[in-house]
């Protein structure tokens, strides 16, 4: 989906920061992430192909987890600095799940918390989680929370990611010094909910207010700027709800030529068909976890002919069928006692 694409610019200093720390000489690759500011969103593509430079350039299967902990409050822009102005890790973790969309496109981050333990989850904006963007992102977590309040012991319980492991998973234990689990339904990181009263150290009452206002006025205007994309949405999901989710149908609910919705999809960096089959699958994921619909009438809802076709497809994207998805995630939720699906 169109809001699945993009990341903050300012991601750009923690690559810059990642350079410099571990003396890598790579001069075009430091004049790529100049261009970046506030103002110029990083799209997920041109993210991974960055951290795909860095691990062709250190042969390092770990550099996501060394990329994340790089990370500082001013790589994350005025939600990290909002962040490291508030009291406790409970007042940064709503603002970041109230501000997110300042950060990334994508699902957003889902907070939880079950038998004292607190959970953050997402599910993948793409149908192929990208393994180094993931482990950076947790890595990234851990080491900003660690930074905010001083604790150099504040560290998870439990960690999920969705891909393989790239190396020994002993490795991946020893870094994060808990148990690590792959090839889960979503990317979680687990903790005692009573991190969350940890203390921050540069809490500032005032700097909080005048940052909670600008990240209020960036928020407002990223919706603003985001009309088209709701607006193709819309039409999207109509097309496939009358059997027509091809980009000439779209593209007439939208009263412009396919040619005009080709360019308008590829400043967002985005292609309508990549687009499609990224809204069928997080469609057929969510519809299948809430279990209240047939095969058939998912297939419709989709925009599929027959239900064979959509069976197909499903097992393309997943590797495996919709019933043994559905039946993975219900084993899941019964096994770990979590109120909602896609738990590992």
């Amino acid at each position: 989906m169109l809001q699945n694409l993009y990341l903050t610019g300012d991601l750009a200093g923690l690559l810059l920061a990642f350079l410099d720390k571990h003396s890598l000489a790579m001069p075009e690759l430091v004049t790529r992430l100049h261009t970046y500011d506030k103002n110029q969103r990083m799209t997920y593509q041109q993210w991974w192909r960055i951290l795909a430079e860095l691990e062709e350039a250190t042969g390092d299967p770990q550099v996501g987890l060394k990329v994340g902990a790089c990370a500082a409050p001013e790589h994350f822009g005025v939600v990290g600095y909002l962040c490291q102005s508030c009291d406790t890790l409970l007042e940064a973790a709503m603002n970041f799940e109230r501000y997110q969309r300042l950060l990334y496109g994508g699902p957003p981050a889902a907070l939880k918390s079950h038998d004292n333990t607190l959970r953050i989850e997402w599910q993948s904006p793409h149908d192929e989680p990208n393994a180094h963007s993931d482990e950076a992102l947790i890595s990234a977590l851990l080491h900003v929370g660690q930074s905010l309040t001083g604790n150099q012991e504040l560290a998870a319980t439990r960690i999920g990611f969705m891909h393989k492991p790239l190396c020994d998973t002993g490795l991946y234990e020893a870094w994060f010094g808990c148990p690590v689990q792959f090839q889960c339904p979503v990317l979680f990181v687990e903790g005692p909910a009573s991190l969350l009263l940890q203390p921050i150290r540069r809490a500032d009452p005032s700097l909080k207010k005048l940052l909670s206002d600008q990240a209020k006025g960036l928020l407002d205007q990223t919706v603003q700027d985001d009309g088209f994309q709701s607006e193709f949405q819309k039409a999207l999901l109509k097309g496939m709800r009358f059997g027509k989710p091809n980009q000439e149908y779209v593209a007439s609910l939208l009263n412009m030529s396919t040619r005009t919705l080709h360019r308008r999809l590829q400043e967002q960096g985005a292609q309508f068909k990549d687009v499609l089959k990224a809204t069928r699958l997080q469609l057929a994921k969510d519809y299948l976890q809430k279990n209240q619909l047939t095969l058939s009438e998912i297939a419709l809802l989709l925009g599929y002919s027959e239900q064979s076709a959509f069976s197909r497809a499903f097992a393309a994207w997943t590797g495996t069928t919709p019933l043994k998805y559905q039946k993975t995630v219900k084993e899941a939720n019964n096994r770990q006692g979590w109120g909602s699906p896609g738990d590992c």
